[in-house]
């Protein structure tokens, strides 16, 4: 009898044990075919935006060679057109395949319509070049339709491209749940297998080393993935510096222009370029700044500043825009506030630029001002109120909860109008949640808006010299024939650029076109220079290495400035 039980318990050990294996097994299997479809779905979503990025590039390339087509009066440009066209339907119909999300369908179905208009209206130019010549041609491209519908199809695949990511984001969680979940029955099932009877160990034990195999490569394949993420915002961040590299090189050579005797004309012609540099240029630190607050990389510093300094450098940055639109611009520090302030000051004068700079815009008569009080201490920390308030065109009330969003502005009729991503003021809250402040907007159309933000600073311990006026007066002052500038920059558009400033200025200088042709010429002759710009990316040695050699190999003091497109 007590043979029996033995065996009816080894019986019934070995159907619980198998039965237990089996579910082990399909819940591994489940979580392991969940990984490879969960991977499968993150190559297609980064398909998806390559496909976006290449239809952009297509539409852009086509208007490109119409527009050098019309300018020059040359047909060559356009051979190739047509088999152009076809590869940007080819590429709608790729997008027309996604039907995982609504609003994505929604979106492409717009985009779509866009895309196609805009082949209809680039047929037009052409037929029209064609039939009754150049000029007929430049008034069609004149009325501005071509870049509005351009304009349209990049904010839609930017809408695209963001809910996408949603989606990529939910793929990534359910892909880390599924391999969390693997790996917990893998270890079950490992532990299973130790105390399974001797007959079946072998076997088991090779079955499992199997399958944590597959879900390591796996893994691995989830790391490379999320490494394509972050190589895509290096690039980013690369391509923005590349932009912004040629981008001042362009306002610096438009300012040298300025200082020409040029008709009027060619005023109007240069201080056109000038303002569509500065524009672009401040396009693209919104891109960039986006995406370094996207990334987590947009740090905020401590460091004493003074507050009424600040203010005053920022004041006077916008005094020539607002005189040119004869507005009156004005600031006002509270007396109670003390001068000096632990913050990251650099953040404060990006928000306050962003929004004065709006103020400015929206503007067509009045004044803006720049109003800083004491909202009282708390925490060791003193509440710094800022208001930024404008007599401009206002906003209307229901429109204002939508105004801090990515890609809004208060009505598209203001878009038109007056241009601008809508990324500003989303960056502005931003920095300043990041500094665990509070903004918030009143406004009534017509009569003006007003940003009302406040940000906790703590209360230096020490006083910031403030050395502005005497800076101002020294170089007023100062005597600059003795003078001489090692400058190590390595792009010859800026070094053409530096030569004219330069010359303008009769500053002596000699060029370093890399940092270790700086360091060499230094060492050579110490000192011969006054002073060192220093460019931060160059081939060989970069600015920070050749400037750590400066100071620790050759044991110079001499004061060195960086200069760079980051």
């Amino acid at each position: 009898m007590t043979a029996k039980k033995y065996i009816y318990y080894i019986l019934s050990g070995f159907v619980f044990g198998t039965l237990l294996l089996i579910y082990i097994q399909f819940n591994s299997s489940k979580n392991i075919n969940n990984l490879i479809s969960g991977n499968e779905k993150l190559l297609s979503e980064f398909e998806v935006t390559k496909e976006l990025k290449n239809l952009e590039k297509d539409v852009l390339s086509v208007e490109s060679k119409i527009r050098r087509t019309i300018t020059t009066k040359d047909t060559l440009h356009i051979e190739g057109l047509e088999k152009q066209i076809q590869q940007i339907e080819t590429e709608l119909d790729q997008l027309q395949k996604i039907s995982d999300d609504d609003s994505s369908i929604k979106y492409i179905d717009e985009l779509d319509n866009l895309v196609h208009e805009k082949i209809i209206f680039s047929h037009q130019i052409i037929d029209s070049f064609h039939i009754t010549g150049k000029t007929a041609a430049e008034n069609l491209i004149s009325t501005q339709k071509g870049k509005q519908l351009t304009d349209y199809i990049s904010t839609t695949i930017l809408k695209i491209d963001s809910t996408r990511k949603k989606i990529l984001a939910n793929t990534t969680n359910a892909i880390d749940k599924s391999g969390e979940k693997a790996l917990r029955f893998s270890t079950i099932l490992i532990v299973m297998v130790l105390i399974s009877a001797a007959a079946l160990f072998w076997y088991i034990i090779n079955t499992i080393r199997r399958q944590i195999q597959l879900i390591s490569d796996l893994n691995i394949s989830e790391k490379k993935v999320k490494e394509a993420a972050q190589v895509k915002e290096n690039f980013l961040a690369n391509m923005s510096h590349e932009i912004r590299t040629p981008m001042n090189a362009i306002l610096g050579f438009t300012n040298v222009l300025q200082r020409k005797n040029l008709d009027e004309e060619s005023k109007e012609y240069v201080q056109t370029i000038q303002k569509s540099g500065e524009n672009l240029l401040t396009i693209i630190n919104d891109i960039l700044d986006l995406s370094k607050i996207e990334a987590g990389m947009m740090r905020i510093e401590t460091a004493p500043f003074s507050i009424r300094e600040l203010v005053h450098s920022v004041e006077a940055m916008f005094k020539g825009k607002a005189k040119e639109k004869h507005l009156q611009l004005s600031s006002f520090v509270d007396e109670l506030l003390p001068d000096t302030l632990d913050g990251d000051a650099t953040r404060l004068t990006q928000i306050l630029v962003n929004l004065i700079g709006n103020a400015i815009k929206f503007t067509q008569n009045g004044s803006i001002t720049i109003t800083i009080t004491n909202e009282g201490e708390k925490n060791a920390a003193i509440n710094t109120g800022i208001v930024i308030a404008d007599t401009g065109i206002g906003i209307e009330k229901e429109k204002l909860q939508f105004i801090f969003d990515r890609f809004q502005q208060a009505d598209d009729a203001v878009t038109r109008k007056f241009g601008g991503t809508g990324l500003g003021l989303s960056i502005v809250k931003d920095l300043v949640l990041l500094q665990k402040g509070t903004i918030q907007a009143e406004s009534e159309p017509g009569k003006g808006t007003s940003f009302h933000i406040i940000i906790p600073y703590k209360i230096a311990a020490e006083e910031v010299k403030s050395n502005y006026l005497e800076a101002r007066n020294a170089i007023n002052t100062n005597n600059f024939e003795e003078v001489c500038i090692l400058v190590a920059e390595d792009n010859e558009i800026n070094q053409s650029l530096i030569k004219h400033l330069f010359k303008s200025w009769n500053l002596l200088y000699d060029l370093a076109v890399n940092g270790k042709v700086a360091v060499e010429m230094l060492m050579q002759n110490p000192t011969k220079y006054n002073l060192v710009l220093m460019d931060v990316q160059m081939p060989e040695i970069d600015g920070y290495t050749a400037t750590q050699q400066i100071r620790h190999q050759l044991k110079l003091d001499i004061p060195i400035i960086a200069m760079t497109a980051h």
